[in-house]
């Protein structure tokens, strides 16, 4: 017992001496930022009657704001690590969960608008950060690690950002684009990709390629689709949260050229499975779960919209993912064009066009290495670092009996689904104020202000919009992963379209999907904002009326098409198809509204990403078993009979969010 508790003594590194200090660094290890060259140290009293803990720092007297953030990183990994090396508990998950409640409480609390954020804002909320003497473990309370020092070094990195050339700044231009050259590489071989695995399944069938539209090879061939969609996403399912969390670790572009790399080699090993000498049911799923090892689009646009939070302000934050959807729709507009047009006008066989976006997907690697740089700050990645450290030395202290077992890894892939679980503590808006532009000197919109109860209620109500909005967002990710290859086959079954028809088709509706994102949103959100309150913290009635304009417009599109197989039908149903593509930027941007870890931001996106993927793996064997099951009866359009009760049932869902009231 006496040998325990001389051990523990050791480890302390509350301040009785100079060399106690020297003691805690050895033992911390690269933990601590300890490598400065200045020998002079100092007391830091971060908090008023706490114990002090030594620092190494240039100016103790007048400290910069990135001074004070290195100052305040050192202390709390010292005080944090040493914490929990003398703690004879593990890691205590509840109460870092209460820590994040407590830190969004002075986060809210000392919130200032990013357009005034300077030093009198750094000061300002690392002074309100206080102690609470009946909270936790002093590790906590005004530590650098809460989410109100995450939120001001990620404005720190914007302000950092605003200062570079616009050539060499990480911007919503750059990730655009790179999310551009990517799906118009997909969008070139997608027609071609359907139109080769049909020809392939009727090759395997009858030895021959005629009669390939018949109800029999449709059949077999949804078959194929809905085994190669499972296996395809239950891959993604695995890898998406962690590319997500390892954002936040590593970076956005290494993860982003990681999703390039597996995608082109994906695309390359097409070229030959496609051949009819080669084809095969297994080899078509092989190719694939290739690109899905990557995560492909859905964890690209994941990442893509980590990199958007990490460069844009708050209040630009919807117009800024829409632009960036829209980019996504726009590559997926004019590849299956291209594709149309080379193929009618120049005969290039379907196979050479796999190829062609191959070769593009690797010219637009060498552009992403080249010319884009990183947009997460080296503070914010550091941190991240630390945390994950941390995390697994906790584990190795305390392994549980999955870690024991060896499936932790598995396991973890879902941890960030945590982060959708709102455990913030109740806020109302107190007041409103005017944001204005800052060249014009003229009020742009109205946004509110929060207040955090001084209670440490659960905001239930968050909690509720929360999942209220994820499930609207699992029906309409079901409705368009879903959706989309049966809608194809139903073109190809009741128009009998060709390569070149369904090529332009696809690219017309995702143009339409792309000019609504880059135009009709910015000018639809700027008209919202100038009759109606932002609120920062909460849904709001911005939120509400684009969310249910999106709903409406698919449900007319759906209901259209059910009632009748005229071709006129499909037109009505790409135009208003079109104006639901603006559901899902807005449902993200409001989720984010809630999300208390903006350091975790990539983590956030990730969990979403796995949503996406779980329903990518779910809803094509949906809607491609009441395709099948439609055709059989001749009744082909029962797709969109499922589309119209899904977004039937969005809507009643959206009427149910909660608002918060506004207080004069």
């Amino acid at each position: 017992m006496a040998k325990k508790h001389h051990t523990r003594n050791k480890r302390k590194v509350i301040k009785t001496s100079q060399s106690n200090f020297l003691a805690a660094n050895h033992l911390l290890g690269s933990s601590a930022d300890t490598n400065s060259t200045n020998s002079d140290h100092f007391v830091n009293n971060i908090v008023t009657g706490k114990p002090s803990y030594y620092n190494v720092h240039e100016n103790i007297i007048y400290p910069t704001a990135t001074q004070a953030y290195n100052l305040a990183a050192l202390n709390d990994d010292i005080v944090e690590e040493a914490a929990l090396l003398e703690s004879d508990q593990p890691y205590d998950g509840e109460a870092e969960n209460m820590s994040q409640s407590r830190s969004f409480t002075n986060s809210v609390n000392s919130f200032h608008s990013e357009w005034e954020y300077g030093t009198n804002s750094f000061q300002s909320t690392h002074n309100s950060s206080g102690y609470d003497a009946d909270a936790a473990s002093p590790r906590y309370s005004g530590s650098i690690l809460s989410e109100v020092s995450d939120s001001l070094l990620l404005i720190e990195e914007r302000d950092r950002h605003a200062a570079i050339s616009w050539y060499k700044r990480p911007s919503i231009l750059m990730i655009s684009t790179i999310m551009f050259l990517y799906t118009f590489s997909i969008g070139i071989s997608m027609s071609a990709d359907l139109k080769l695995t049909t020809e392939g399944v009727c090759y395997l069938r009858n030895h021959t390629l005629e009669n390939c539209d018949s109800p029999e090879i449709q059949q077999l061939n949804a078959s194929l689709l809905k085994w190669n969609t499972f296996i395809s996403s239950f891959i993604k399912i695995l890898v998406s949260a962690k590319m997500g969390k390892m954002s936040d670790i590593y970076g956005r572009k290494p993860l982003i050229i990681f999703v390039f790399i597996m995608t082109a080699l994906s695309k390359l090993s097409m070229v030959f499975i496609l051949t009819p000498k080669f084809f095969s049911f297994y080899g078509v799923i092989l190719g694939n779960a290739v690109d899905s090892l990557g995560g492909s689009i859905f964890v690209l646009l994941g990442l893509a919209n980590s990199y958007t939070i990490d460069v844009v302000n708050d209040h630009e934050r919807l117009q800024a993912l829409g632009k960036l959807t829209g980019a996504l729709f726009l590559g997926l507009s004019l590849g299956p064009l291209t594709s149309s047009f080379l193929g009618v006008s120049f005969h290039i066989p379907n196979i050479q066009l796999i190829g062609l976006a191959a070769f593009l997907t690797i010219v637009s690697l060498i552009v992403l290495i080249l010319f884009v740089p990183e947009s997460r700050g080296m503070k914010l990645i550091t941190k991240s670092r630390r945390a994950s450290v941390r995390s697994r030395r906790e584990m190795d202290i305390k392994p549980t009996f999955i870690y024991k077992i060896g499936l932790s890894p598995f396991f973890d892939s879902f941890q960030s689904l945590k982060l959708l679980w709102i455990t913030r503590p109740k806020i109302t808006a107190t007041k409103m104020i005017n944001v204005e532009n800052t060249e014009s000197h003229s009020t742009e919109f109205q946004s509110l202000m929060p207040h955090v109860n001084d209670s440490k209620e659960i905001d239930m109500a968050a909690r509720i919009n929360t999942l209220l909005l994820l499930i609207i967002e699992i029906l309409v990710n079901m409705c368009s992963a879903g959706a989309s290859l049966p809608i194809a086959l139903y073109l190809i079954y009741q128009y009998h379209f060709d390569q070149a028809q369904l090529g332009l088709f696809v690219g017309v509706a995702s143009g339409m999907r792309s000019m609504v994102l880059t135009l009709f949103n910015p000018w639809f959100q700027k008209k919202l904002l100038l009759s109606m309150h932002l609120d920062q913290f909460n849904v709001d009635f911005i939120d509400l009326t684009s969310i249910f304009t999106a709903l409406v417009s698919e449900l007319v599109a759906a209901l259209f098409c059910s009632f009748t197989t005229k071709f006129y039908a499909i037109i009505i149903y790409v135009i208003f198809a079109a104006l639901s593509s603006i559901a899902s930027p807005v449902i993200h941007s409001t989720l984010l509204k809630y999300n208390a870890n903006p350091g975790k931001n990539g983590e956030f996106f990730g969990a979403l990403a796995l949503i996406r993927n779980l329903m990518n793996l779910i809803a094509p064997w949906l809607f491609l078993s009441v395709y099948s099951i439609g055709v059989g009866y001749n009744h082909p359009q029962a797709i969109f009979y499922v589309i119209s009760i899904m977004f039937t049932v969005s809507i009643i869902l959206l009427g149910n969010l909660r608002f918060k009231m506004i207080w004069d």
